[in-house]
């Protein structure tokens, strides 16, 4: 009987290779989670590119510009869902058309125009730590 059983050999040899391959996917893991949220959207989008190549009036048939277009709605979607959560953004921005390109506008000017002294923020900070 040798030192290195075959048995032990194959054991050995099969849990290297097993640890060999976690260390890959740990490697790697960031790319391959990227090729299953691509696998996954791609799964999702599917229903509405088919409807756009059935439906569509100037690309029949065509994939590709299905696919553009499933993804720019869904784009639109997302503007439109953002806007809705926050539509003061752009309320903000709105008066400044007529200024000068050195004026930082409205919004600046209400935050910064008094600012404190010197220290003033750490007294505060030790009057009301939270």
């Amino acid at each position: 009987m040798t030192f290195p059983d075959r048995r032990i050999a194959i054991m050995a040899l099969t849990a290297l290779f097993i640890a060999g391959m976690c260390i890959a996917v740990y490697c790697a893991r960031r790319i391959i989670l990227i090729f299953i949220l691509a696998i996954f959207f791609a799964h999702l989008i599917d229903p509405l590119v088919k409807f756009l190549q059935r439906c569509s009036l100037f690309f029949k048939n065509l994939r590709g510009p299905a696919v553009v277009g499933v993804y720019l709605a869904l784009l639109f979607v997302i503007f439109l869902v953002a806007y809705s959560f926050a539509p003061w953004r752009g309320q903000e921005y709105r008066g400044w058309g007529g200024r000068s390109a050195g004026h930082a506008g409205p919004a600046f000017d209400r935050r910064y125009r008094r600012r404190p002294q010197r220290g003033v923020w750490l007294e505060r900070a030790a009057r009301n730590p939270f």
